[in-house]
């Protein structure tokens, strides 16, 4: 970790990130380096609740992730300390971890730095077997959901935020606001496709207190692992914006509809899913109303990004027109999943996996 020894600041390298972060790379003469995270688009209470969940992981044990690094605040005797005495609560416990970009306002995250190469450029380069890799994934993100969360109520929760922003599906936000746009009101997508599958999402979703609950990733796609390029051993998580606690099928569903696609298909790659269930199982095997929701929760999990895509490239960032259709590819998906042929392939194989562990 850092410590509060002055360092002097050797090089800074910008990373690769999402829509809503930049990133970069910043290294230390003494050999120190940590990545610097730009959240564009939330607030710092977002912020810090993401933080926490992330800390909560290395509180626990886990070690396969990157971590938020608490700041180092000014108490009123001029101690250097990472606790916030001020965050308008009595606990003690907490650390603060964003600071303000002063020119942008951003929130903004020292986390620790995670060597490694993105999953998704891992196998597109071929150099390690795609079952390898899917077996390492599957293992990392049951080892993530085996961590206990103790006081739950230190921890935001999916109905206050992450998880794709299922909540604003549940409580209509999102119907709203695809209601009041003109760009969007008489759209084919809201008129009639989503309109039905959110009634599905609705009742996934009423369901998931009866679910074994733990933390959530709430973005496990391959572009958020990260492994060795030569091995394919798993490395960590990153990329932790969507982080909460709740159903952790959930978080399977989402990390099966953001690896078991290739790049640019809507066909669903059964070997793919079987290495990352069988990684999955080996740790974590699934309880039998997990494997009965199943096909349901993924379903609703790629409703959510489907609709992320479509509310951000036709609402809120129009200006960029070669996107506006960006969210057909994961139509295509959902659609997918709804023929019968798959569903029941899908079943077969969480069944012989469960029978497997019995």
């Amino acid at each position: 970790g850092l410590s509060p020894t002055k360092r002097i600041l050797s090089n800074v390298t910008p990373l690769a990130g999402g829509f809503s972060g930049t990133n970069y790379r910043i290294d230390f003469s003494d050999g120190t380096k940590f990545c610097l995270k730009i959240c564009h688009g939330y607030d710092r209470p977002f912020v810090e609740s993401q933080a926490r969940v992330q800390d909560h992981l290395r509180q626990s044990g886990f070690e396969r992730a990157c971590f938020a690094i608490p700041l180092l605040l000014d108490n009123n005797d001029g101690i250097q300390s990472g606790r916030d005495d001020d965050n308008g609560d009595d606990d003690d416990d907490e650390f603060r971890f964003a600071a303000m970009d002063p020119d942008t306002g951003d929130p903004c995250l020292a986390l620790t730095f995670l060597d490694g190469r993105a999953a998704d450029a891992v196998i597109e380069s071929g150099a390690v077997p795609e079952s390898i890799i899917f077996e390492e994934f599957g293992r990392a993100l049951a080892e993530m959901h085996a961590v206990r969360l103790g006081d739950e109520s230190r921890l935001r929760h999916f109905r206050t935020g992450g998880a794709c922003d299922v909540q604003q599906h549940v409580d209509r936000t999102l119907y709203s606001k695809m209601e009041a746009s003109e760009y969007t009101l008489s759209h084919p997508y809201f008129t009639g496709f989503y309109p039905t599958r959110l009634a599905a999402l609705v009742e996934g979703m009423s369901k998931s207190g009866d679910l074994p609950q733990g933390v959530l990733h709430g973005d496990p796609f391959l572009d958020n692992a990260l492994v060795d390029p030569k091995t394919g051993q798993f490395c960590g998580f990153v990329d932790f914006e969507d982080a909460t606690t709740g159903p952790l099928l959930f978080d399977v569903a989402c990390a099966v509809i953001g690896t078991c696609f290739p790049e640019g298909s809507s066909g669903f790659d059964m070997s793919r899913f079987h290495n990352l269930m069988e990684g999955y199982f080996s740790v974590r095997p699934l309880l039998r109303l997990e494997r009965q929701l199943f096909i349901q929760f993924c379903q609703l999990t790629l409703l959510c990004n489907c609709t992320w895509r479509f509310i951000n490239f036709n609402v809120d960032n129009r200006e960029i027109v070669e996107c506006r259709d960006r969210y057909r590819e994961l139509q295509d998906r959902i659609v997918a999943l709804e023929e019968n042929s798959t569903t029941i392939a899908i079943e077969k194989v969480l069944d012989d996996l469960a029978k497997a562990k019995n």
